[in-house]
């Protein structure tokens, strides 16, 4: 008399519950990217639409020394709310914007990066159509200047 053994039917159920798992931690995991539908409403003024865009890296500097270098060459500013920043057209990081305060006359936003430790604020200034200027809020901290692509 040959015996059966209750664990050959147990494999079948095993896979399809690591099956469902792993489907269930793809789906619940996707909006955690924050790509364009992190923000339903718009997060900037009227004043500071000309945000939206690529931007080009022209200067950086800043720090104690005055030595400071950006590791990226291009910030993209998109709807609603997203960035990236890049460096020969490879995504370094991307992420979410965080407005710290904004008026008519001034604005501070957070960089907030996806799996990576945010950066200090920063002040925006627009200048004219073409340029951006980012500066930190600390004495003695980093700058960047871009122009519009």
């Amino acid at each position: 008399m040959k015996l059966k053994l209750p664990y050959k039917k147990l494999i079948p159920i095993s896979y399809l519950i690591l099956g469902c798992f792993l489907i269930f931690l793809g789906t619940s995991c996707t909006k955690d990217f924050r790509d364009n539908d992190y923000y339903k409403n718009e997060i900037f003024d009227k004043e500071y639409m000309g945000l939206y865009g690529e931007w080009r890296l022209i200067e950086s500097g800043g720090g104690i020394n005055g030595d400071f270098q950006a590791d990226f060459d291009k910030l993209l500013i998109y709807k609603i709310g997203n960035f990236k920043k890049l460096r020969n057209d490879t995504i370094l990081i991307k992420g979410i914007i965080e407005i710290r305060e904004q008026t008519a006359y001034k604005l501070n936003i957070d960089f907030v990066p996806l799996y990576a430790i945010p950066t200090s604020s920063k002040w925006v200034e627009l200048i004219g159509t073409d340029t951006l200027k980012l500066d930190d809020t600390c004495i003695n901290c980093n700058y960047h200047i871009f122009v519009r692509e």
